[in-house]
């Protein structure tokens, strides 16, 4: 095989060696080169594959033919003069002694050195010989050993190597070197000899040298190495932990494909640290104590010893490489985290107990904050230590409003210093009420539930108002876990206990009971609530902010639109006057006033309130609020007709859902995601969606549950299943009287309804529910809800031929979804109208119109509701291109193009090629093209094998006999 060949198959066999191409490349390319010597260097910190990569280099070079020596400094061989180089050369010198008689016998004391396997032991001692003699022996060694063929010397970590061996190579540097060699040399910048490195440079600038600096592998790089399956976010926070470096990533990942196991990483730190002298081990393990960031300053009281020590130790740890200065001025840091961990770990408990002690001592007395050193009496206090209580307790309050789970951890350590004692039950019980809050800013909804109902029986016989806190705050986060009953016994437990006399309940617990009742879909009871809440007053700002949020909620979720709007609009902008720390603390009332928004109609509001919480739920940890905040966010978007940025938005939140593992919510998340795929044409996903979140629902009957059925019968109307909608919808609503649903809400579900009646052909039912979406405005000012009711009634209207009163309910009901900024449902209203006009005549008004409603949809990106328009606009003699994609270059099903796609997946559920062309709005032989079409860029032959071809990628209750009704159409 050609030395080529053995190189390009070498390349092709490197894939462990994942973001290493470049230097591989470059290796080659020396091989190949015939021209003359080369000295290649190859830099990196410790623990980027250097030693891994050189032996690359070694088994490219022997494959290529090449004569190979190789050798690895060791630390305990640097007093042994030449050993790095006879490791390298005595194998060789052995193997073709024959040729180096000449040489033995002329130079036999010098070359013992390097090779004592060839020479008589009884030779010159290397401390006695003539360096020069040495190298100019070693030079021609090299040559005799070329013969017709390229020597490749390879000497691994140099930092470690003998001064006689880096003597040489700074000398073989600076000179000429052998034509027939190749030198590859490897170190660490920071801990090479200054001479060697100095030399090697001189050799690059003139170009007979190639220096290699290793650097970090990219996040992606870490993708590849770690394997498809490792989740992007998991990949992203390997790379950050490790900064890219394998030998961390190693010990961060497990086992990862490096060519070693995971314990190889922690084990070659600890091979660094076993040569160090025990007196220089005590400092860095104070120095470990400190943190992987440490003042230098302070470290002689924390290691108790005196600055002359700990500075020397310091200068003996950076030599090597094991503490460097940090970024920030006047610190010093560890190379690694798991450099400084290795450290700690090798410190006895006693000693971290006491080290820990000074620590917080040094730190206290300097000055720092309490959050830099209360950590250290997490390892040094004792219960009954009321210094260390009084410090947890500072460190909690200051961390509160921004770290919500610090703030709890703190309280939790402050809770085990308390002794148990019959006097404290009551001070334990604020304690207890305090950590369980500040879980419950952070997310941790569980455990706040059990920490909240402990400080409701601490708190008992000690402090009504604190009890109300914790009852409160208790059926908040059973709640935000889905556990309403439980909420529900939780406040009227409360509300009824026989001591209310001394004390009427507070508004906190209307506030919570009302909030539990709007969830549990009993609007009316939460409408009678808000009534007795809007006499309540408070003095605390934040408890008026959180009740006024509630009861604007309740009043504007029944369509009392002016009522709920005067205490919307003052919760508002006390929120928008909050700083991002006030923000943190009162999350809940922000979350309930951007649904008020949203519901009012208030999309541009509801939007920027949402998103201007959303990181900062995040950055508590508050998954329960950060999820609905992003939902709020996604469907004002998509009322404004940023389609896109809507299901980015719910696409976190149903990333954060899943991630969360609360089934709670992704009922919520899973409806929401659904609308937005049904507008964009991907009618079976969101159906998929609806299925999934019916499964979630089980046996609840509550608010979730009704807004999860009703949007599958929404998709169900929108995949040409009109009966089924009504079904749905009706038993979403919980009757024909929708009592299930939001009054503010049932208008809009109302419109959904009237148009399944008129598609299933029942104009007298569809009569029914225009005249119920009129009904339900009654008294109401919500522009949307109006909005919603005309639509309806436009429906109808044009159903019995009405063409001129059905385009006057059109027009109405455009000017209120223009009102509310609903771009969506403005151009469906249009479309309504250019139909009510080309019923009436007016053809050149009805394309305006219908023009107007197709290009809004096309810049919202809806394309199942831009097909509408362009068929209503076709049936009037307009020619008009849609704008869908094309499919991508290839074969297999990338090769569809999104309305092939959509045909295909309708093929597969059972529909006719005219039921197919009734619900895209094409006609059947537009239908019978794209099939054929299909079938063409598949491979197919039949509807069958069209089935099988989708099968892993289309809905599954479409494959699996459940849509049953056209099942025959399949074949």
């Amino acid at each position: 095989m050609r030395k080529e060949d053995v190189i390009n198959e070498h390349t092709r066999q490197a894939a462990t060696l994942v973001g290493r191409a470049r230097e591989l490349d470059n290796w080659d390319g020396v091989l190949r080169d015939v021209a003359g010597p080369w000295l290649v260097a190859l830099t990196s910190e410790p623990g980027m594959g250097k030693s891994r990569l050189m032996a690359e280099f070694r088994t490219r070079a022997e494959s290529a033919g090449m004569l190979v020596g190789a050798a690895q400094a060791r630390e305990l061989q640097r007093s042994v003069a030449f050993a790095t180089l006879a490791s390298a050369l005595d194998p060789l010198a052995l193997e073709y002694r024959e040729r180096l008689s000449l040489l033995r016998k002329q130079y036999g004391p010098e070359l013992a050195a390097v090779a004592p396997s060839i020479t008589h032991s009884g030779d010159s001692s290397p401390s006695t010989l003539n360096h020069q003699r040495v190298f100019g022996a070693v030079h021609l060694l090299l040559q005799r050993l070329a013969g017709e063929r390229r020597v490749v010397l390879l000497l691994d970590d140099l930092h470690w190597a003998d001064e006689e061996t880096i003597d040489f190579l700074t000398r073989l540097a600076s000179h000429p070197m052998p034509r027939s060699l190749i030198l590859a040399l490897s170190y660490r910048p920071r801990q090479a000899p200054s001479h060697l490195v100095a030399a090697i440079d001189a050799l690059t600038r003139s170009g007979s040298a190639l220096k290699l600096a290793l650097e970090p592998l990219a996040e992606n790089e870490i993708g590849t190495l770690l394997g498809e399956n490792i989740p992007s976010q998991r990949v992203r926070d390997l790379h950050g932990a490790s900064g890219g470096n394998p030998l961390y990533l190693a010990a961060f990942a497990g086992d990862v494909t490096w060519g070693e196991p995971a314990g190889h990483a922690t084990a070659a730190i600890r091979a660094e640290l076993d040569s160090l002298p025990a007196a220089l081990l005590e400092i860095a393990g104070a120095a470990a104590v400190l943190g992987t960031e440490f003042d230098p300053g302070i470290l002689p009281d924390v290691a108790a010893l005196s600055a002359t020590k700990v500075n020397a130790a310091l200068d003996m740890l950076a030599h090597r490489d094991l503490i460097r200065r940090s970024a920030n001025l006047g610190l010093l840091a560890f190379r690694h985290p798991l450099v400084r961990q290795e450290v700690y770990n090798r410190t006895g408990p006693g000693w971290r107990r006491a080290t820990h002690t000074r620590a917080a001592q040094a730190l206290n007395a300097s000055g720092a904050a309490v959050d830099q050193w209360v950590h250290h009496l997490e390892h040094s206090a004792t219960v009954g230590d009321r210094a260390a209580m009084r410090a947890f307790l500072r460190a909690a309050v200051s961390a509160r409003a921004t770290e919500p789970a610090t703030a709890a951890h703190w309280y939790a350590m402050a809770l085990k210093l308390m002794p148990e004692s019959p006097s404290t039950p009551g001070q334990r019980g604020r304690l207890t009420l305090a950590h369980a809050e500040a879980l419950q800013r952070a997310g941790q909804l569980a455990e706040s539930r059990h920490v909240f109902s402990t400080a409701r029986e601490l708190l008992q016989a000690h402090s009504t108002r604190l009890r109300r806190r914790a009852v409160t705050g208790a059926a908040r986060s059973a709640r935000s876990l889905g556990l309403l009953d439980e909420a529900l016994a939780t406040l009227e437990r409360e509300i009824n206990a026989p001591d209310q006399h001394l004390a009427p309940p507070s508004a906190i617990l209307h506030c919570e009971l009302a909030m539990v009742r709007i969830a549990q879909g009993a609007f009316a009871e939460a409408h009678d609530i808000a009534d007795h809440l809007t006499a309540t007053s408070e003095l605390q700002t934040s408890v008026r902010v959180e009740t006024r949020s509630i009861v604007g909620l309740s009043f504007i979720a029944n369509g009392d639109l002016a009522r709920g709007l005067k205490h919307l609009v003052t919760s508002g902008q006390a929120i928008d006057a909050m700083t991002d720390a006030e923000i943190a603390t009162c999350l809940p009332s922000v979350a309930c006033t951007a649904e008020a928004d949203l519901l009012a109609g208030r999309y541009a509001t509801a939007q920027r309130r949402a998103a201007r919480a959303v990181p900062v739920a995040q950055a508590c940890g508050a998954e329960d609020l950060a999820t609905p905040l992003l939902i709020t966010q996604g469907m004002a978007l998509l009322a404004m007709g940023s389609t896109e940025k809507a299901r980015a938005a719910i696409e976190r939140a149903h990333c954060i859902a899943q991630a969360s593992g609360s089934a709670h919510l992704l009922l919520r998340s899973l409806p929401a995601l659904a609308r937005i795929m049904l507008y964009q044409g991907e009618a079976t996903k969101a159906i998929d969606l609806c299925v999934r979140a019916a499964e979630l629902i089980g046996t609840k009957h509550d608010r979730l549950r009704a807004l999860a059925i009703a949007e599958l019968g929404h998709a169900q109307l929108m995949t040409s299943d009109p009966s089924g909608c009504l079904e749905r919808v009706v038993e979403a609503g919980g009757g024909p009287e929708l009592p299930a649903i939001a009054p503010c809400d049932r208008p809009a579900w109302c419109e959904i309804l009237t148009r399944a009646a008129l598609a299933k052909g029942d104009t007298a039912m569809a009569s029914q529910w225009a005249v119920q979406a009129a009904s339900a405005v009654c008294g109401s000012e919500l522009p949307i809800a109006v909005a919603f009711a005309a639509l309806a009634e436009s429906h109808i209207l044009l159903a019995r031929e009405e063409a001129a009163a059905a385009a006057t309910s059109a027009a109405q009901a455009i000017d209120g979804f223009r009102r509310a900024g609903n771009q969506i449902e403005s151009a469906r209203a249009r479309l309504s109208l250019g139909r009510a006009l080309a019923a009436g005549g007016h053809r050149k008004a009805a394309v305006e119109e219908l023009g107007a409603a197709r290009a809004i949809f096309a810049r919202c990106g809806t394309p199942r509701l831009e097909d509408e328009a362009v068929r209503e606009l076709r049936r009037q003699g307009i020619k008009v291109a849609r704008t869908g994609t094309r499919g991508l270059p290839g074969g297999g099903l990338a090769a569809l193009s999104r309305r092939e796609r959509e045909v295909a997946e309708h093929v597969v559920r059972g529909l006719t090629n005219r039921e197919v062309a009734a619900y895209m709005y094409l006609s059947e032989k537009t239908v019978e093209r794209h099939l054929s079409s299909i079938f063409t860029k598949l491979g197919v032959r039949s509807r069958v094998a069209l089935a099988m071809e989708l099968l892993p990628s289309a809905s599954p209750q479409y494959l699996n006999g459940e849509n049953t009704a056209n099942a025959g159409n399949i074949a």
